[in-house]
């Protein structure tokens, strides 16, 4: 199965238990997450490893080759 959507914050936050529900019933019990996040400013690296790259660790994700590398 494959979604796209574009979503708030807010939005996300309520997807998730429909995400894992997914997850429960796949293969491995894992899902396929691909996430992009656009900002005209930039995004400040030392907020992108402690907002969201260190959280990504913490909780064991484990981080694919980008498509085309």
């Amino acid at each position: 199965m494959r979604l796209k959507f574009k979503a708030t914050r807010d939005q996300i936050f309520k997807a998730f238990p429909a995400i894992a529900n997914l997850a429960d019933r796949s293969d491995d019990r894992r899902v396929t997450v691909n996430v992009e996040g656009t900002s005209s400013e930039g995004f400040d690296p030392s907020w992108l490893r402690n907002a969201v790259e260190e959280p990504l660790d913490e909780a064991d994700i484990e981080k694919l080759p980008e498509e085309g590398q």
